[in-house]
């Protein structure tokens, strides 16, 4: 083990801690969250959440780790990166390097958490994917909250995606939708 190295990796994961969501700094979210606190909150319900059959410490560290990549090439919107196979190899090239930094057990769970999360091909990152837009939605409706406003635009495309399917995560998102209301319709500008 080499400290030096793990220092440095713990350096760039750090990172997080002060990125802010890009999604939130685009909409004028007064202090937006920190890219460590969406990773924590997905932690935290796959542990409160988390369906039977589906294994729970797995998809803890998967999504306390999901966006790691990003404490390297930065919280990337699709108006930033519009494809997705190379917004997922760019990420997959920065969790390479920074594993690359760590014993090789450790750097090879984490990167195969990572690559079995990209490919969202198991039950586990299939749900921490479900998990991942619904955090998101946890916190729009905070902000929503606390700054009056209205944040359509996270709930849309969560919808969208169709990737909110477990009972409880159904539940959940359902109960964000009906506790905001409906939309208001939208104003014509030549009015």
């Amino acid at each position: 083990m080499n400290p030096e190295s793990l220092r440095q990796f713990f350096a760039i994961a750090t990172r997080l801690k002060t990125l802010p969501r890009t999604g939130w700094v685009h909409n004028h979210i007064q202090n937006p969250e920190a890219v460590s606190s969406h990773c924590w909150r997905t932690a935290l319900m796959a542990m409160i959440l988390c369906p039977s059959g589906v294994n729970k410490d797995h998809c803890v560290k998967m999504g306390l780790i999901h966006d790691l990549a990003e404490s390297v090439i930065g919280d990337l919107t699709p108006s930033q990166i519009p494809d997705p196979a190379a917004k997922s190899q760019a990420e997959q090239k920065a969790f390479a390097e920074m594993c690359s930094l760590l014993p090789k057990e450790n750097g090879d769970e984490l990167l195969n958490l990572f690559v079995e999360y990209e490919t969202a091909a198991t039950p586990e990152s299939k749900f921490v994917h479900e998990l991942d837009k619904l955090e998101m939605c946890c916190q729009a409706s905070e902000y929503e909250d606390a700054q009056h406003r209205r944040l359509d635009t996270f709930y849309n495309s969560t919808i969208a995606s169709g990737v909110i399917t477990s009972p409880d995560g159904s539940a959940l998102m359902q109960h964000l939708l009906e506790r905001r209301g409906p939309s208001a319709p939208a104003q014509d500008p030549a009015l």
